[in-house]
């Protein structure tokens, strides 16, 4: 939760940051109405979530892993306007054998809906075993 804390002082919200940061989305900055003693201004992203309407997907390292064994990674397959599908799992699976090539192992789940930090973009959760004598060299 300090994280949240932390990006609240720059960001309009959770979603505005991974809308640009996942994305792409533009972003400008918008007066602060909630605090006198922070920034005066924020990011927001543009368009805002509430007036996106195209289907877009992003595969991105987690910003912040669970912590695991050496040569886990952690990624995030997110997706707008629609929940992910099983064959888009599978897709982003070999996205990253593709990219990594020592991928040894997947594990992949969706938080259930009481669990998930952002329940208005669906994302599932992929984990990568790598062969640990590669994964060290990058």
């Amino acid at each position: 939760m300090v994280y949240r804390k932390e990006l609240l002082k720059e960001w309009k919200s959770v979603y505005d940051h991974i809308l640009v940061s996942k994305f792409g989305l533009q972003q400008r900055k918008i007066d602060n109405p909630n605090d006198k003693h922070t920034n005066a201004t924020l990011w927001e992203a543009f368009p805002p979530l509430s007036e996106i309407n195209q289907i877009k997907k992003a595969l991105k390292p987690n910003d912040f892993p669970y912590y695991t064994a050496e040569g886990i990674e952690h990624w995030c397959l997110w997706k707008l306007c629609a929940d992910v599908e099983d064959e888009e799992i599978d897709q982003a699976k070999q996205e990253l054998q593709e990219m990594h090539g020592d991928i040894v192992s997947f594990l992949s789940w969706r938080n259930p809906p009481h669990l998930k930090s952002l329940p208005d973009i669906d994302h599932i959760h992929i984990m990568c075993l790598r062969s640990t004598l590669d994964a060290k060299n990058e």
